[in-house]
């Protein structure tokens, strides 16, 4: 069997995958959301419907991103990273930002909020392979200016806050800088500044202390939480 044929194997098991995760998904959806919607919505199907116009999106888009060749996305890594950089400082701006529960990580379009952080895991991959790839050609000030487009939003995650994305954004680059030729030095010595300024970031605020110690009690919430709610398909169990 030729690479080539090969290849076309593996991308139809994997278009098979997530056919079945996105079809799994639209049930879960659907079972989730069935009484409540039928209560609050005014129709069974609402958040059904929602779903669906979301998934023709993305697999729309996703159609239109298999068409970039990755020298092109790995050519403009930084300009992609800096677009969804400025979209994320955009959620820090009063009449466009969605705040909920006090995060502010969403951008009010209209017809749906836009969260340009779950981009930046992307962008920041691009654009630390480039970096980390390319560190021993640049110059100081080169150095210090695109190294500023993947700290810009890391800041930016701790201010919305976005504590999550934050981690796995910081572990993405981590693990890229790890595996490039990047200096082990200054590989070694952001990792130590990184681990004290996460846990600077961690005790800054006490209620993440608390789950931390406390994190048995939660787990029992969420479970005693899960059994009492409702679903369609809690009915047939």
């Amino acid at each position: 069997m030729s690479d080539n044929n090969r290849l076309e194997k593996l991308s139809n098991y994997f278009l098979i995958n997530v056919f079945f995760l996105i079809l799994f998904g639209v049930i879960m959806v659907f079972s989730a959301s069935y009484m409540y919607a039928t209560e609050n919505m005014g129709s069974s199907y609402h958040f059904l419907v929602k779903q669906i116009i979301f998934i023709a999106i993305g697999l729309s888009a996703a159609m239109i991103f298999s068409k970039l060749k990755i020298l092109y996305l790995y050519k403009h890594a930084y300009k992609i990273n800096a677009f969804f950089g400025f979209l994320l400082t955009l959620t820090l701006v009063p009449g466009i930002r969605v705040v909920i529960k006090g995060s502010k990580r969403w951008l009010n379009l209209g017809f749906m909020h836009l969260q340009p952080g779950e981009f930046l895991k992307y962008t920041l991959m691009l654009a630390a392979i480039r970096y980390f790839e390319n560190f021993n050609n640049y110059t100081p000030k080169q150095r210090v200016i695109y190294l500023s487009g993947l700290v810009y939003p890391l800041a930016i995650f701790v201010v919305q806050p976005d504590f999550g994305t934050f981690f796995i954004s910081s572990l993405i680059i981590g693990f890229i800088a790890f595996l490039s030729s990047f200096p082990r030095k200054y590989f070694y010595s952001a990792v130590v500044f990184g681990m004290i300024g996460a846990f600077g970031i961690l005790i800054s605020a006490p209620y993440r202390v608390k789950r931390l110690f406390y994190i048995s009690r939660s787990v029992e919430r969420s479970t005693r939480q899960r059994v009492s709610g409702y679903s369609i398909l809690s009915g047939f169990c």
